[in-house]
C-alpha cells in the first residue's frame, strides 16, 4: 500500500506569477502533501512563508515553509480530515502573500496518527481505536544501505511491528554529513523517502533528534540556532506519522536535562499535530516529567523493580527498550516487561527473535490490552489484569499471568465467573485449553517445567459483548497514593548510616523490613538519588534491599552539596511505598 507525497508546484517565471487553482487535486487523509515554490532569483535566505489551512471542521493549522536546497521553498501539509480544506499563503515575497485556494481531501487508508489516552495507553487521534505499540530501532536510517533498509522494512511488517526508532542526525560521528552550517539537502530528500517507507508499511517513525544533547549544543551552539532547526525538523515531518524522542540519552550531560527541556518545549510549540513527545533515556525519562513537556516515558531495559514501580506512580504511557543476548533472553525480557504495563520497542539481540515478537503481537491483539493493568494477586508468576470496578462491586474480564520459571505452585486469585482458559507457549504461539475453569482461584502448574509459558483466563463472551457496544475507556485507572508516613512504611534504610557522603567512593545501601508480613514476602526496591539545587533530576542509583552506588556526575557541579536520597518499594500486593533521607554530599 502506497501514499505517495502529492507535489504542488507554484511558478514564479520570468515576472509572471501563476497560481494553481486545484493545487492537490487528490490528496488523501494522514498523507503528507507538498506545496512547492520556485523562489526568484536573488531572494535571501531570511524569506518568509506560511500556509494557514483550516480543515472541514475548522481545525487550523500554521505550516511554515522550509527550504529545500536552490530556490525551493515546501510547505508540507498532512490533511487529518476527508472533506474540504481551505488554504492562505503570507510571505515576505509579495508574489506569494495573500495567495488562497482549496483543495479536497480523501479519505485515507494510511495508519491515523496517535495520542496517549487510558492513562497508560494508545488510541488513534480519530477514530478512537486501540494502538498497540511494539516497535524496533533503526537508529542510522538515513545512512545505512538502503537495500539493508527495505530488508528490514519488510520484515519489521511481516512480523507486525508498529514502530520504527530513528534518529534524525544520526549518531554524534554522522551528523556533520546531515547539517555543517545549513541543512545537506540531499541527505534530508532522501531522509523523507525514508521515513516515508515506514508509515507506508503502516509504521509509526520514533523520531530522535540526536545522539544527545551535547551532540545538538556542539552543532547548534545558541538557543536561537536551536530553534531554527527544531522549526526546521518540524515543518519537514510533523506531517509523517511519527512520534517525538529527542535525544537517544539525556543523562551524562551536565547540560542534558536543559537543552532537552527546550527542545521538548520547541517541538511542543512548533508541531502544529501535537504527536507524542518523550525522550530517549539510559534508564529512564521519568526525572523529566516536571518540565511539564512530556507525555510517555519511555525507559532502556528497565528491571522489574523499576517498571513496576513506575508504572504506579505516573499517569502516562510507557515505552520500554527491550534487549537480550539470544532469542530466549529476549522474550523473557519482552514478557516481564509487559507484565509491569510497558509497551515494548525491540533493541537489539539475535534477528530470528522478531518472530517471538510477532507472537507476543498476536496474543495480545486478541487482548483487551488498552485495559489491562498489573495484577498482584498471584503466587508464582507476574499478571495483568482487567477487573472493572462498579460502586462497591467489581467484575473481572480478563486475566494475563506470565510464569518465567516454574518455582512452585501457580496460585491466582479471580472474581467468580465461568471463564475461558487457556496455556499460551510464548516460544511457539500454541495453546493448550482448560477445560470448565469455574473456580475463583487458580491453582496448578503449566504444562512443561523447561521454559515459560502464559495462563490466559479470560470471558471471551463478555470481551465479545463488550466490543459490539465499544467503548475504549471502559474502565477509569486511578494511581494508589504512595504510603511515605515513616509509622507506616514498613521498611527502612539501615545504609548509608553516615550523614556525610563522598561521590568520588562507592556508596553501599540496605534497606531492612520492619516487620513481616503476607505483603512484605516479596518487595521490589528502586533507590535513586537527586541533589536539588542542580535542577538535573533524579537518577536511578539501585535496586534491590543491598548493595553500592556511586554518584553520577551530572547530578553535582558545586560541593558541598546535599543529597537526597530515596527509597521505593512496591510489596507483593501492589502496594508502594517511599521514604527519604538527606545526605552531605562531598567531592
Amino acid at each position: 500500500m502506497r501514499f505517495p507525497v502529492l507535489a504542488c508546484l507554484f511558478a514564479l517565471v520570468a515576472g509572471v506569477h501563476a497560481f494553481a487553482q486545484q493545487p492537490c487535486a487528490a490528496p488523501a487523509q494522514w498523507t503528507p502533501c507538498d506545496f512547492v515554490f520556485d523562489a526568484p532569483a536573488g531572494t535571501t535566505g531570511d524569506l518568509q512563508l506560511h500556509g494557514e489551512f483550516r480543515s472541514p471542521r475548522h481545525k487550523t493549522y500554521l505550516i511554515p515553509a522550509f527550504w529545500d536546497g536552490g530556490n525551493r521553498y515546501v510547505v508540507r501539509i498532512s490533511p487529518t480530515e476527508p472533506g474540504e480544506w481551505n488554504f492562505r499563503f503570507t510571505s515576505s515575497n509579495n508574489a506569494w502573500n495573500m495567495k488562497q485556494g482549496t483543495f479536497i481531501a480523501e479519505k485515507g487508508e494510511a495508519p491515523q496518527f496517535i495520542k496517549n489516552v487510558n492513562v497508560h495507553h494508545w488510541q488513534t487521534v480519530q477514530d478512537l481505536q486501540p494502538h498497540l505499540w511494539m516497535g524496533d530501532a533503526v537508529d542510522r536510517i538515513g545512512y545505512i544501505p538502503k537495500a539493508e533498509l527495505d530488508r528490514i522494512l519488510d520484515d519489521r511488517a511481516v512480523n507486525n511491528f508498529t514502530h520504527i526508532r530513528a534518529m534524525l542526525l544520526g549518531e554524534a560521528a554522522d551528523q556533520a554529513h546531515a547539517w555543517s552550517q545549513q541543512p545537506n539537502v540531499a541527505y534530508f530528500q532522501e531522509l523523507d523517502k525514508r521515513l516515508l517507507a515506514v508509515n507506508q508499511k503502516g509504521m509509526v517513525v520514533d523520531l530522535v533528534l540526536a545522539d544527545h544533547p551535547d551532540a545538538l549544543r556542539k552543532l547548534f551552539p545558541t538557543w536561537q540556532d536551536r530553534e531554527r532547526f527544531v522549526q526546521y525538523v518540524t515543518s519537514r515531518y510533523a506531517g509523517y506519522n511519527i512520534t517525538w524522542q529527542m535525544v537517544r540519552t539525556f543523562e551524562d550531560q551536565l547540560e542534558g536535562r536543559a537543552i532537552t527541556k527546550e527542545l521538548g518545549t520547541l517541538i511542543k510549540k512548533h508541531d502544529q499535530y501535537d504527536h507524542p513527545k518523550s525522550t530517549g533515556a539510559a534508564v529512564t525519562s521519568a526525572p523529566l516529567l516536571g518540565d511539564q513537556w512530556m507525555n510517555y516515558i519511555t525507559s532502556n531495559n528497565a528491571s522489574i523493580a523499576l517498571g513496576s514501580v513506575e508504572h504506579q506512580l505516573y499517569t502516562l504511557p510507557f515505552v520500554n527498550a527491550v534487549s537480550g543476548k539470544t532469542v530466549d533472553e529476549q522474550r523473557q525480557n519482552l514478557w516481564n516487561s509487559s507484565m509491569n504495563g510497558a509497551y515494548p520497542m525491540r533493541s537489539g539481540g539475535p534477528e530470528e527473535a522478531t518472530k517471538q515478537w510477532r507472537i507476543w503481537q498476536q496474543f495480545f491483539a486478541g487482548t483487551r490490552y488498552w485495559e489491562l493493568e498489573p495484577y498482584f494477586y498471584v503466587d508464582g508468576g507476574r499478571a495483568l489484569a482487567l477487573v472493572r470496578e462498579f460502586g462497591d462491586t467489581d467484575e473481572a474480564v480478563e486475566y494475563v499471568v506470565y510464569v518465567e520459571k516454574f518455582t512452585g505452585p501457580l496460585e491466582v486469585q479471580v472474581k467468580r465467573h465461568g471463564y475461558d482458559a487457556r496455556w499460551f507457549d510464548p516460544a511457539t504461539g500454541e495453546s493448550i485449553p482448560i477445560k470448565d475453569f469455574k473456580s475463583e482461584r487458580f491453582l496448578g502448574e503449566p504444562p512443561t517445567k523447561d521454559h515459560d509459558w502464559v495462563l490466559h483466563i479470560s470471558r471471551e463472551g463478555k470481551k465479545e459483548g463488550m466490543l459490539k457496544s465499544y467503548k475504549f475507556e471502559s474502565r477509569p485507572i486511578q494511581l494508589q497514593e504512595v504510603e511515605s508516613q515513616p509509622k507506616y512504611v514498613t521498611f527502612d534504610i539501615v545504609e548509608p548510616a553516615a550523614n556525610d557522603l563522598s561521590a568520588s567512593k562507592e556508596i553501599r545501601y540496605e534497606a531492612k523490613v520492619k516487620r513481616d508480613t503476607r505483603g512484605t514476602r516479596r518487595m521490589l526496591y528502586v533507590w535513586t538519588g537527586e541533589v536539588v539545587p542542580e535542577g538535573q533530576g533524579f537518577r536511578v542509583l539501585g535496586y534491590g534491599a543491598s548493595g553500592t552506588f556511586r554518584i553520577p556526575k551530572d547530578i553535582i557541579t558545586k560541593y558541598p552539596g546535599v543529597l537526597s536520597l530515596r527509597l521505593s518499594a512496591i510489596n507483593a500486593n501492589g502496594k508502594v511505598y517511599s521514604i527519604d533521607r538527606i545526605y552531605k554530599l562531598l567531592p
